[in-house]
């Protein structure tokens, strides 16, 4: 739970910028350069904004989500037979984020709506949320999120544990590199296949109350009035926020693993 908790907030203070960036384009159609533009008119600040409702929620959500993930690896171990192994890694991926689940939505959600401007303050935000949506609305776009995250944590971990498996095998050995090199493809490739599911959940998030009624509905009027490609908004943005996100992700978690072990 600590080095799931330490992981998860070095990986999104690090890269708070970049998924600013992507926010903001998927929220506003922007392109990269245009969202850029638009965020530093703000001034330096604007690039962190949401940081800290999402570095705690989803620092929790980080501990409770490898918690859960050892812990049912570890059960799998004991009761699957070896060639199903491997994909149980993503089974146990889709519990994990599953469980976390609760404690990260609130947080994201915040962290998205001032990412995008809804909001000029966190504060702010709280307060008006809670007086005009209540506080059930903490939890708008949970299906969303779900839809996305669920997906997109079953690739992560499970793409993860399987690359560093093959690439410490082809050397022999466990090593650092071969645990940065895998954690940098996961997330290129993560970041990549998931990035449609992401534009929904952003616009469901960023949304006036009541303009959508669910994720499909989302993806089917993005496609209409856009065309596919409106999918793919941010996947620049998100490759780029991803691929060294995961590397310093995995790499700090696998780290505070060794230096706790070591205690």
């Amino acid at each position: 739970m600590v080095a799931g908790a330490v992981a998860t907030v070095a990986g999104d203070v690090a890269m708070h910028p970049v998924d600013t960036v992507k926010t903001v384009q998927q929220a506003s159609g922007l392109g990269v350069g245009a969202a850029i533009r638009s965020i530093s008119q703000k001034g330096l600040p604007a690039f962190y904004e949401g940081v800290v409702p999402y570095a705690v929620a989803d620092g929790l959500s980080g501990a409770v989500k490898f918690a859960a993930y050892e812990t049912t690896k570890r059960w799998c171990e004991g009761r699957v037979s070896e060639e199903w192994i491997p994909a149980s890694r993503f089974a146990c991926a889709a519990v994990a984020f599953v469980a976390c689940s609760v404690v990260l939505v609130p947080g994201e959600l915040l962290k998205q709506r001032l990412q995008a401007g809804v909001y000029p303050g966190l504060a702010v935000g709280i307060r008006t949320l809670l007086s005009t949506e209540g506080p059930r609305a903490l939890y708008t776009g949970y299906g969303a999120t779900l839809f996305r995250d669920v997906p997109y944590t079953m690739l992560e971990l499970g793409l993860y544990d399987l690359l560093k498996g093959v690439a410490n095998r082809l050397s022999a050995a466990t090593t650092t590199t071969n645990e940065l090199l895998a954690a940098a493809v996961t997330g290129g490739v993560v970041g990549l296949a998931t990035n449609p599911l992401d534009v929904i959940k952003t616009r469901m998030m960023t949304a006036a109350k009541g303009t959508f009624e669910g994720p499909l509905a989302i993806g089917k009027i993005l496609i209409r009035d856009s065309g596919p490609q409106a999918l793919l908004a941010g996947s620049a943005a998100r490759v780029a926020w991803l691929m060294p996100f995961t590397t310093i992700y995995f790499g700090v978690y696998e780290l505070t693993k060794r230096c706790l072990g070591a205690v």
